[in-house]
């Protein structure tokens, strides 16, 4: 008449292949895996029609016999919050995105864009110039 955590664990594993989880020693997995468990049991207890705050943490159980619906939803919502952290991790978010992504401000980038900055006001300052001395016909005055 209890279900125990490790079985929605388990569910819970089914559903990503994150291999890092088998690093941990057992106790330690089981303590990352409880805390997102109860992560999930807080978003889903206050619809649930089983009272999931029933529970006995010595043993590692909800003290009703869960569904299997219910421990699927449980499942779903430990996986989820497994693989929350490692989305938001800024060094995956570096890795998934350039640098222009990623930066606000890059010295190579500024640095490029005054070179384009400069040609382009460089040639427009020549052009002004070459046009004006067509129009009033002293080409041989201009030092370029």
């Amino acid at each position: 008449m209890a279900t125990p955590y490790n079985e929605i664990h388990n569910r819970a594993l089914a559903r990503f292949s994150d291999y890092d989880i088998l690093k941990f020693y057992p106790d330690d997995r089981e303590r990352i895996l409880d805390r997102h468990l109860m992560s999930a049991v807080s978003e889903f207890q206050r619809v649930c029609k089983i009272d999931l705050s029933l529970r006995n943490e010595d043993d590692r159980e909800f003290q009703e016999d869960l569904t299997d619906e219910v421990m699927e939803i449980l499942a779903s919502g430990e996986a989820y919050y497994w693989v929350l952290p490692k989305v938001t991790n800024t060094e995956n978010m570096r890795n998934l995105m350039s640098t222009k992504d990623y930066s606000f401000f890059s010295p190579a980038k500024l640095l490029e864009q005054l070179q384009i900055l400069r040609t382009s006001l460089k040639d427009e300052f020549r052009h002004r110039m070459i046009d004006y001395t067509y129009r009033e016909g002293k080409i041989s005055q201009l030092k370029v």
